[in-house]
């Protein structure tokens, strides 16, 4: 085959389409090469990667053999194949595997640190459909994901033991069940106050009725008793089917791009939305409390989250609009900032980072910055807001021992590496992890409680992380094996996210009333224009920077947007270093009196590092929404005919179908049924009309959109 990429993960770990006993694709190919070939998750593949993660933590130091690595899980492998190709692979290393059941990705990072694992793995495909699965890993200590040097380490392990096999190598552990003690470490994060800005009350949130969406995924035995601890008392819950249906028309992913359902229960973005258990909830109990809500004595809330729990959205009935709001990551981690600010008041450090990805609105950087934060914007993924806390923490801790030590020499090797991490920008997720493990030996040393110091406020510099899609990452504190010790840890925690900003935004209620507060609720900054246009089914490698592909897109946005936007702002190519796949084009306004230039507008095209498509992303002030959108459905078009992974069977039923309503006009879906056969009908439909937007509903039929029918009639006579 071509060319191995380097890395095999994306944003997140690794995600794909779960092969099914028998699947001819597998067919004389290794796991790994179904991998690279068709996006196919198996157990042999799970296994070796499982396998290589452990003699990766060993080779490096972070582990020795014997050590355990916790295995969590959501709840969509039903038979647990991959789940148990997990734990051998583990076994079959040398560790101990302590399999903690059915947890949240957060809650599995947070036993890690508790228990002093050294190590874990999570068996999910996060927001994915539940015909998809993958792994995610967290490093010991401190809860970071690999870095790209640390996934292009993994991943050359990963090739090197490949061909070998590992069916005769015996496991060297039975795995341990630590189930109830890892449900036990995530109620009792829960009962910390500390770790939700609320205090436990028995009434706190009498006046709100709530509905909780879990995505069928792993908060549905857990979101319940957290939420009643702090006064939630009438809670409905939506999304909880045990049948291993994640994400299925229910969960935080299902919301992407929304925010506003009107009483039609038609979105902003032209979705019916009345199929959607939460979304029905919320209307029916709206609507039956109407005037109370008016008059301020109700409230009706819900809070979405995917399938493993470290996403979340917030939603609200307006009752003056008869309508539900949703609050994305960007308005979540701005009620979560401006709530830091009134939470600490003086001891505020003016050094806080306000950090977003670039998927981010980018008002919400600029207004945070009014606040008195720091913006800073960095790659997409959740492990670059990790990355950011961690080294933040970092500073934190020399910060700790400057204050508390006096030895000259101590105090010159603390120089020494903040000066060598500084000068590191490709900083891997080991060496980062021994300047934190460092730092804490120090302070041993000196009998310094270093745990306890650095949750000073006036000392923490990381307030809040946050991605568009509603990953938010914020302080929290846990104890640790050591008796009396504890750390200051992130996580990007749906969970922890919610309780924050239902703190947040009842301090907002006690300042506002009415139409008012819905208004700040809702729209906490003014909003610039942000929109996705996502093309499924995608040959991934083909971006890679240097590419042809990448060459021609790269010219094609350059030469467009300079055409469409050039006379007003200066357009300027941006390289991020975490990214080189992705084609990054900022259109700058240049005219500030300082003469420092201002991104008006930005279009960039990357790959999703957890799905099997390429999107094109607009963000800007909302005057040059039009043009942005011309913009980015040139692009649409351009990746449909460039980039669309040709042997797929998901890519050929979508050409297919595109093919026959355009010679139909409209079809039924009877009429569509026998080009659906090798694929989950529901799940292309549903990519191609509500992500896509390629169909629309024509009565009781489906017919293109004028999106459709630009991209049959473009590429006519290939695959697309």
């Amino acid at each position: 085959m071509s060319e191995r990429p380097a890395r095999l993960q994306g944003t997140d770990g690794v995600r794909g389409e779960v092969a099914a006993p028998g699947d001819e694709r597998l067919r004389g190919v290794t796991p790994v090469e179904a991998y690279l070939r068709h996006n196919l998750i198996t157990p042999g593949f799970v296994e070796l990667y499982c396998y290589a993660f452990v003699e990766d933590l060993v080779a490096t130091g972070l582990a020795k053999r014997g050590d355990e690595i916790v295995v969590g899980y959501d709840p969509r492998d039903r038979d647990r194949q991959l789940v148990r190709a997990a734990i051998e692979g583990i076994a079959k290393a040398g560790a101990r595997p302590v399999n903690i059941g059915v947890m949240p990705t957060p809650g599995v990072g947070l036993y890690m640190i508790a228990a002093g694992a050294s190590g874990a793995v999570v068996i999910t495909a996060s927001h994915n459909p539940a015909d998809q699965n993958g792994i995610k890993l967290f490093l010991p200590a401190y809860g970071l994901k690999p870095f790209p040097p640390d996934d292009e380490r993994l991943t050359a392990r990963i090739y090197g033991l490949e061909r070998g096999g590992l069916s005769s190598r015996p496991g060297s552990h039975q795995a341990l069940d630590a189930a109830a003690k890892a449900r036990g470490v995530f109620e009792k994060f829960f009962a910390d106050a500390s770790n939700s800005w609320l205090e436990e009350s028995s009434d706190g949130f009498g006046d709100t009725l709530l509905v909780v969406d879990c995505a069928n995924g792993a908060l549905a035995e857990l979101a319940r008793p957290v939420f009643q601890n702090y006064g939630f008392g009438d809670i409905v819950m939506t999304g909880v089917a045990a049948d291993g249906s994640v994400n299925a028309n229910c969960g935080a992913g299902l919301l992407e791009g929304h925010e506003r359902i009107g009483p039609d229960f038609i979105s902003n973005a032209g979705v019916d939305f009345r199929t959607a258990e939460i979304i029905q909830a919320l209307f029916h109990h709206g609507r039956e409390m109407r005037a109370e809500i008016k008059r301020g004595g109700k409230r009706v809330s819900g809070a979405a989250f995917d399938a493993d729990g470290d996403r979340f959205y917030r939603l609200e009935y307006d009752p003056f609009g008869d309508a539900v709001l949703v609050l994305s990551g960007d308005e979540i981690a701005y009620h979560q900032a401006w709530f830091i600010r009134r939470m600490l008041g003086e001891s505020y450090n003016e050094a806080s980072a306000f950090t977003t990805t670039v998927e981010s609105d980018i008002n919400a950087g600029v207004t945070a910055e009014a606040l008195g934060f720091i913006p800073v914007s960095t790659a997409v993924g959740d492990k670059w807001l990790l990355r950011e806390a961690a080294c933040h923490l970092l500073g934190t801790y020399w910060e700790v021992l400057n204050n508390n030590i006096e030895d000259y020499e101590v105090l010159s090797r603390i120089e020494e590496r903040s000066k060598r991490f500084a000068d590191e920008p490709d900083l891997d997720a080991v060496k980062l992890i021994e300047y934190l493990a460092e730092a804490e030996s120090i302070a041993v040393e000196h009998e310094i409680d270093i745990g306890r110091l650095s949750q000073n406020p006036e000392l923490l510099t990381f307030a809040v992380g946050s991605e568009e899609t509603g990953h938010a990452v914020t302080a929290g504190r846990i104890s640790l094996p050591e008796e009396g010790k504890e750390r200051v840890v992130y996580f990007g925690n749906g969970l922890k996210s919610a309780l924050n900003l239902f703190a947040a935004t009842r301090a907002l209620a006690a300042e506002l009333r009415g139409e008012e507060y819905y208004r700040r609720l809702h729209h906490p900054f003014e909003p610039g224009f942000k929109q996705t246009m996502p093309v499924y089914y995608t040959a991934r490698e083909k971006l890679r920077a240097g590419s042809e592909v990448h060459v021609e897109l790269e010219s094609m946005l350059k030469r467009e947007g300079a055409e469409r936007l050039g006379g007003e702002l200066e357009a300027e190519l941006v390289r991020r270093e975490e990214e080189p796949g992705m084609i990054y084009l900022a259109f700058n306004d240049t005219s500030s009196p300082d003469g420092e230039p201002l991104t008006r507008a930005a279009v960039f095209i990357r790959n999703s590092g957890t799905e099997e498509k390429t999107s094109i992303y607009l963000r800007g002030d909302r005057k040059y929404q039009e043009v942005l959108i011309e913009l980015g459905e040139i692009l649409v078009v351009a990746l449909s005919g460039l980039m669309k992974r040709q042997e797929g069977a998901y890519a050929r039923a979508e050409a297919a179908v595109l093919a026959r309503l355009r010679d139909l006009g409209d079809a039924t879906l009877q009429q569509l049924s026998d080009l659906l056969r090798e694929v989950d009908p529901q799940r292309l439909l549903v990519e191609m009309s509500i992500k896509q937007r390629l169909l629309r509903a024509a009565g009781d039929k489906l017919a293109l959109t004028e999106l459709g029918q630009r991209i049959i009639e473009e590429h006519e006579g290939s695959s697309v």
